[in-house]
């Protein structure tokens, strides 16, 4: 009877739980990991954004040469820009990190996000 295949579901088994349930362990000591190192979920998510197998390791190599390198693209191009349109400033550590973790980790969307707030302030 067709109607009581859709009353009929499947239950996870006992194997693909487990499974499930390490992952998610393995996620939240990720997690308690980076907070110890002083990093954010947003920040560790960049790093899984951008395929690290260790997030935590890459977090600690790479993390602080993308922030700078935003840092310095976006007072290069605030340099480029007309006069009238050049309000960015120096960008701060703090500030590239933001727009990083809103772009995912992807620089020159980052870059962006960080001049067009920059100059809407």
């Amino acid at each position: 009877d067709p109607s009581q295949s859709r009353h009929h579901q499947e239950l996870p088994t006992s194997s693909s739980v487990s499974t499930i349930t390490r992952q998610s362990l393995e996620i939240v000591e990720m997690l308690r990991e980076a907070e110890r190192q002083g990093f954010t979920a947003d920040d560790l998510q960049v790093a899984l954004s951008q395929g690290a197998t260790n997030p935590i390791e890459w977090l600690t190599a790479q993390w602080p040469h993308l922030v700078e390198t935003v840092q310095v693209l976006v007072s290069t191009r605030g340099r480029e820009m007309p006069e009238e349109n050049n309000n960015i400033g120096i960008l701060t550590a703090n500030e590239a990190k933001e727009a990083l973790r809103a772009c995912k980790g992807d620089v020159w969307t980052a870059v962006a996000k960080a001049i067009q707030t920059r100059q809407q302030k």
